[in-house]
């Protein structure tokens, strides 16, 4: 038995960041590439800090990440980064950057790309 959904033929469906989005469904925020740095000098802060950022990191090493983050993620970073950090010591910096063709990589650099999920686990 199959069912099928009516949908009236002036349905206009919202987009998914160019892409139909299903019937009901809200389009997807869209998100913006930031370079997130931290620099921190008590260790307890450090792991805090990069435990914080892992979190909305889609890459990075060290202490510098590349963040896909909508304008509210971008506020809950800010945020959290901001409890965790003693301002009066520790350094953070969270730089917008172009789009994708606007970045050039040398060697084997993959350019960023925000994926279609994420895994949380």
């Amino acid at each position: 038995m199959s069912s099928k959904l009516a949908i009236p033929a002036s349905f206009s469906a919202p987009r998914y960041n160019g892409f139909i989005a299903p019937f009901g469904e809200a389009p997807m925020p869209v998100r913006s590439l930031y370079l997130a740095a931290y620099d921190v000098t008590d260790p307890d802060r450090l792991q805090a800090a990069l435990h914080v950022l892992k979190g909305y990191a889609c890459g990075g090493q060290k202490s510098v990440f590349e963040c896909f983050l909508t304008e509210r993620e971008r506020g809950h970073l800010v945020a959290e980064v901001r409890g965790v950090l003693d301002l009066n010591h520790d350094r953070f910096l969270l730089l917008p950057l172009p789009n994708e063709r606007g970045i050039r990589g040398l060697g084997i650099a993959v350019p960023p790309g925000d994926p279609d999920f994420y895994y949380v686990g």
